[in-house]
């Protein structure tokens, strides 16, 4: 099973990270040897105190193991190295402003509301018009206007209103 990072974007430009990947599983082993390690040694101490048999030792320690490799499945995306972020999968999608953006307002985006900021340089947006999100700043969103968006609005908002007659 492989995953692709940012899938809602071209494939191509997304990370390709399989389970059996060694970082990941180097990094889930790792992180599973300190309980490893303290489980063993609270059992080394079971044993010599209270004459615990070594085969239950060992049978524990087995489970404990089993029980990693049967979790890890479930768990190996934790793992992937880097900061990722479900957050930066939005990088790139398209919303709709449902009020202003001057410099900051709500879009919609896969029929959630985010909270949104003009990136800098950029125009305010309109309600209604399309803009696409270039970055993630924690919760918000940094969108730009989507280029022929504010023409596209601009031609329907002069073809919509009546023409003035000229009385002279």
């Amino acid at each position: 099973m492989m995953t692709h990072l940012n899938s809602d974007r071209n494939p191509e430009d997304s990370v390709r990270i399989s389970p059996f990947d060694p970082r990941v599983i180097l990094r889930y082993t790792l992180l599973q040897l300190p309980g490893f390690i303290l489980l063993a040694l609270i059992l080394f101490l079971f044993h010599s105190w209270f004459d615990i048999p070594v085969r239950a030792v060992m049978l524990v320690l087995g489970l404990w193991v089993a029980k990693d490799i049967i979790l890890f499945p479930f768990v190996w995306r934790s793992y992937i190295p880097g900061e990722f972020s479900p957050l930066k999968a939005l990088i790139g999608l398209q919303g709709v402003a449902v009020e202003s953006l001057n410099p900051s307002g709500y879009i919609r985006l896969r029929n959630e509301l985010w909270a949104a900021k003009i990136a800098r340089g950029h125009f305010p947006v309109r309600t209604g018009e399309t803009v696409q999100v270039k970055d993630v700043e924690g919760l918000t969103l940094l969108v730009v206007p989507v280029p022929n968006n504010r023409e596209k609005s601009t031609t329907q908002n002069a073809s919509n209103q009546p023409a003035k007659e000229n009385r002279s």
